[in-house]
């Protein structure tokens, strides 16, 4: 059997995608936590929530349950609807 050998060019590229994919992940389970946790604060079910942003249900519950990232507009728009705004901040990347 064949052994595979990388390059560590090549690894450390790949342990940079990962990491970033991780950063990625974690950000985007703190909106989700946010928008959710909002949500049951306003005493709005999923379904209330989809009429207010002219959505379905299925789709608040996709979001909620990261099956499914939202565009941007319906991002905006659901945030709109739970009182909830983003904020957008720089950072310096660690290399």
């Amino acid at each position: 059997m064949p052994i595979i050998t990388y390059d560590e060019e090549y690894l450390a590229q790949l342990n940079h995608q990962a990491q970033e994919e991780t950063l990625f992940l974690k950000s985007y389970a703190e909106v989700i936590h946010a928008i959710t946790h909002q949500r049951k604060c306003l005493h709005l079910t999923q379904q209330a929530l989809a009429d207010k942003c002219h959505l379905s249900r299925t789709t608040i519950s996709k979001i909620e349950t990261m099956r499914l990232v939202p565009k941007l507009d319906i991002l905006i728009r659901i945030l709109h609807h739970l009182q909830l705004d983003i904020m957008i901040n720089t950072y310096e990347k660690h290399r």
